[in-house]
């Protein structure tokens, strides 16, 4: 295939936030969302699938439901220092890099995101220890 069939292609995806749900660029209404979906408890790998779709639901919130549960996912290990349980080991890594954005959402909220990944990271260490 030519270059030049294909640069057009990936322009449009690269450019076009409703081509591509990228698990980047979170506006605050989102966050929120997901932060109150998650603040009060703790829960497992299976309740934040199921709270994924009712959040990709949300008009506020407007994106797809893997996406809703990425952000879920990560928002629940910076609230509850703790990686839902259940979720895959792969996964479970990928949640220990929260943008700056989400840092200063937490910490906006009163949650201490360095001691709370911190906790999360030698909580999944342990489990992998046993």
């Amino acid at each position: 295939m030519k270059l030049s069939t294909l640069k057009p292609v990936f322009e449009r995806f690269n450019h076009d936030p409703d081509k591509v749900d990228s698990i980047h660029d979170f506006t605050e209404d989102q966050f929120e969302l997901a932060f109150n979906a998650v603040k009060y408890d703790e829960m497992t790998s299976a309740q934040i699938a199921v709270a994924a779709k009712k959040l990709a639901g949300h008009k506020l919130f407007g994106r797809s439901v893997n996406v809703a549960e990425f952000l879920l996912n990560r928002m629940h290990t910076l609230v509850h220092g703790k990686v839902p349980a259940g979720l895959d080991r792969k996964k479970a890594a990928q949640l220990f890099e929260p943008s700056g954005d989400m840092n200063r959402f937490a910490y906006a909220n009163t949650v201490d995101a360095g001691e709370n990944l911190k906790k999360a990271k030698q909580s999944l260490t342990n489990t992998e220890n046993k």
